[in-house]
């Protein structure tokens, strides 16, 4: 009877224990856990946002702005211009270089403007990153495609203009030889 009486007495006080035992990891981790959420808490408390930090005005944050909002307003005047329904509107200062560029007459000047105008992107790229290289690609790509609409409108006012002086040139021949047919046709006195 002792015995038994024992170990129902042990058994009371083990039980407990062992379900102590048996959550013990558990909180443990929970408390690990709500320990690092807030030592991560503090430490972004601790660091100021990007926007909070004092925004001094260096040379080389103005250098890339002003590349980029330089390049934004000549993709800008592209699209617009290549939209626009007069191609024949003042065209903008990319164009213009282009322009200027291909219609040297000497290959070194060639040259040169090509260079110049791989030198811009390059440093614009080196100091903008990705951005800068996207917009100079776009803005390019716009001068390019406007470039070759132009030559195939200008090819087609060619053929247009062609085809308009022969069909003058046939009316005209046409007109003579009714001409000559009424002269033939009328009676001589």
């Amino acid at each position: 009877m002792k015995n038994v009486s024992r170990i129902k007495f042990l058994h009371c006080f083990r039980r407990p224990v062992i379900e102590d035992m048996m959550l013990e990891p558990r909180r443990r981790r929970n408390q690990l856990m709500h320990l690092l959420i807030d030592e991560d808490d503090n430490e972004r408390a601790s660091v100021k946002p990007p926007y909070a930090r004092s925004r001094k005005h260096s040379f080389s944050r103005m250098l890339k702005s002003a590349l980029f909002y330089t390049a934004l307003k000549l993709i800008d005047d592209q699209a617009n211009q290549f939209c626009s329904t007069s191609l024949s509107s003042g065209s903008s200062l990319a164009l213009e270089y282009v322009d200027c560029v291909f219609a040297m007459s000497s290959p070194c000047l060639v040259v040169w403007g090509v260079t110049y105008l791989l030198f811009i992107s390059l440093m614009g790229t080196v100091l903008c990153g990705r951005a800068y290289a996207i917009v100079f690609a776009l803005m390019w790509l716009l001068v390019v495609t406007r470039r070759l609409c132009w030559s195939v409108t200008d090819n087609d006012d060619d053929h247009v203009e062609t085809d308009e002086k022969k069909r003058r040139k046939t009316v005209a021949q046409f007109m003579e030889v009714l001409g000559r047919m009424r002269e033939r046709n009328r009676p001589k006195k």
